[in-house]
């Protein structure tokens, strides 16, 4: 299995591929939008899931999934973000997250969401 994991923050990005260690799971990361897309096209079929910041340099999370969208790019998507109104969660969905995780979390929260993604996929994660 393999994520690409996509935060400006490379500590955030730490803390989420550090929330699998127990299971059998490839990671790349990207620390902007832009980063995230060149990764989405040189390697897309191969990601699983995409855990996506939205606040981002060069390129938001919310114009990554409109480029997936319009594309055609069905990779399975959850939004890990700080922003937590409703109208975001719902613009996120409505342009293809498949599910939305608000920051801070911890490591049942991602996994259960993480989870929860990959079910609806028919996918399911390995352990070490």
């Amino acid at each position: 299995m393999k994520f690409l994991v996509v935060d400006d923050s490379a500590m955030m990005r730490q803390k989420i591929i550090n929330s699998f260690n127990q299971y059998k799971v490839d990671f790349d990361q990207a620390a902007d939008g832009a980063e995230a897309l060149c990764f989405i096209d040189i390697f897309g079929d191969d990601y699983d899931l995409i855990t996506l910041d939205w606040n981002m340099p060069k390129a938001t999370g919310i114009e990554v999934l409109e480029k997936m969208k319009a594309l055609g790019i069905k990779i399975p998507v959850l939004m890990v973000t700080m922003e937590s109104q409703r109208a975001e969660v719902v613009r996120a969905m409505l342009t293809g997250a498949k599910n939305y995780l608000v920051k801070p979390f911890d490591q049942p929260m991602i996994m259960g969401k993480v989870m929860d993604v990959l079910k609806a996929c028919n996918k399911a994660l390995a352990l070490r």
